[in-house]
């Protein structure tokens, strides 16, 4: 596949940074990484970092995959504060380290600021729907004033961080397959859990600033 070209643009204005955080939820086969895709595509963003938990942004070519930690760090600031990357790393190891493998990108994306952090199966680096993750707290908590748009996807709503769909300022879910998973994000939808357990293939309920809306993806 040829190399994606990308567009180079200056950091914002401090006080013209927004919050950008997406929630992207749903069960295996719901759209979540293609919906993502499509955004990296729409976006183009100049400086991103993925951690890619199943390889499939690598795979199609949205990232460079980067052996280790250490080198994802050396590339990140070596490209300064408006030099561009688009980076990603597959975490290896046990849990306990794949979590703290996760708190350090965080880390380090809302350390470089003004770029795109996208977040692969944020159950995977939670503990009982909470995460311990200092870094992935300032990104959700205080990225706004660091110019970050992040998108945070999970197959289960249920095990993954509350902080961010607390502050999501988009949350888009295609079908779910485990009740306590429909029930909190029915809520969020004001439907019943049921819409959300018996949704075609593909379709999706959205919640934005705008309000909520149904659609369905398309290829």
């Amino acid at each position: 596949m040829a190399s994606r070209k990308v567009k180079q643009q200056p950091p914002p204005n401090k006080r013209a940074r927004q919050a950008d955080i997406n929630a992207i939820l749903g069960a295996s086969g719901s759209g979540k990484t293609t919906y993502v895709m499509r955004e990296l595509d729409r976006l183009k963003p100049s400086r991103l970092i993925i951690w890619d938990s199943k390889g499939e942004f690598s795979a199609e070519n949205y990232a460079k995959t980067v052996p280790t930690l250490a080198d994802l760090v050396r590339a990140v600031r070596g490209a300064g504060p408006s030099g561009s990357f688009r980076l990603a790393i597959r975490p290896e190891g046990n849990p306990a380290q794949v979590r703290r493998a996760f708190d350090l990108v965080a880390m380090l994306a809302f350390e470089a600021k003004n770029l795109t952090f996208v977040a692969e199966e944020l159950s995977d680096v939670c503990i009982g729907g909470q995460s311990d993750s200092a870094g992935w707290r300032k990104c959700i908590t205080q990225g706004r004033t660091e110019g970050l748009t992040i998108y945070a996807l999970s197959q289960r709503p249920a095990l993954m961080d509350k902080n961010t769909l607390g502050n999501a300022s988009l949350v888009r879910c295609g079908k779910l397959v485990w009740m306590p998973d429909a029930k909190i994000m029915a809520q969020r939808f004001q439907c019943k859990p049921e819409e959300l357990l018996n949704m075609p293939d593909l379709a999706y309920l959205q919640h934005s600033r705008e309000g909520i809306s149904r659609g369905k993806l398309t290829f």
